[in-house]
Order: C-alpha cells, then structure tokens, then sequence
C-alpha cells in the first residue's frame, strides 16, 4: 500500500461512524492492509505463517468504522476505529479469540514504517512467545530431569543401608 492509503485509512478510522461511504472505504483498505500483512508474513520460508490467514470485515453498527481482522493459527491482527492503533497479539489457532497479550501498532507509526514495519514487531512478538516456549520446555526437562536423579540418590542410599532382619 501507498503511504497516501495508510494516510487515508487512519484518517477514516475515525470518521467512518455515521457515514457509509467513509465506512465503505475503511472496509476496502483495512482488508487491502491486511491481505498484503499477510502475504509479507507468508514470503519466508522459516515463517510459522505458511498457510493464508483467514481474513474478514465485520461492519458493526451504523456508529462504528467496523472491524477488520486477520487470523491464522499463530496471531490475530485487528484494525478498528480506535485511537490506539492496530491491535495484534498471539494465538494458539483460529479457535483462539483471545490470545496472548494485547499489543498496538500506532497508527503513526504505521505512516512512518509501514506494512514491513508492522510485519517485524509481529515476528519479534512471536520470536518471545517461542523463546518463552523452549524455556518453559526446558524448565520442563530439567525439572524431571532433577526428580529422576534425586529418585536414583534414594534408591541408592536405601540400597547402601544394611538389611536389619529379626535376628540382627
């Protein structure tokens, strides 16, 4: 997308509630952003974005701009008429509504970085949701891995006690 859409699309973020052609070209750039979003998330090869996102418009009522998002099995982006910016966060798969913890992608920031921009702040967020996953998985291995060596230390000083019987 041109700079002059991204431009165009913050301003209408605001002013699609109760006019129905600014609503309607909201809904035609959020998707046109999202669908670009998601072909930049697919492009690498090592990405965890290979299948398409799905991605859909709710309209809202008459007073809001509506809600465009894109879902795939690892985040879920939302653009809305909110002040705050573009709403992403991670997910465990499309059933996943809620997710990880709400981030926003300032809508001026946007201006400034770009489709590319919002495409690196998603990797990175999903980059620390893996790393958090191998640790947890590696906290996990050495938890066990402790309560095996101390179950072997208990075995082996019960084995080192002598036997006291009845007629020692």
């Amino acid at each position: 997308m041109r700079t002059v859409d991204l431009k165009k699309l913050v301003r209408l973020s605001s002013t699609s509630g109760y006019n129905a052609t600014n609503k309607k070209e909201f809904a035609r750039l959020s998707r046109n952003l999202l669908r670009e979003l998601d072909d930049i998330l697919q492009k690498d090869v090592y990405s965890p974005f290979q299948d398409a996102a799905s991605i859909y418009y709710n309209a809202g009522g008459i007073a809001v701009s509506g809600e465009a998002t894109l879902h795939n099995d690892s985040i879920y982006v939302q653009i809305s008429g909110t002040d705050l910016g573009i709403l992403y966060r991670t997910c465990q798969d499309r059933r996943d509504y809620s997710g990880g913890p709400n981030h926003w992608f300032p809508w001026g920031r946007l201006i400034e970085r770009g489709i590319a921009g919002l495409a690196e702040v998603i990797y990175s967020v999903i980059e620390a949701r893996s790393n958090v996953n191998q640790l947890s998985d590696r906290s996990q291995a050495e938890r066990e891995r402790y309560n095996r060596e101390q179950e072997a230390a208990e075995e082996a000083i019960q084995e080192a006690q002598p036997e006291s019987g009845p007629g020692s």
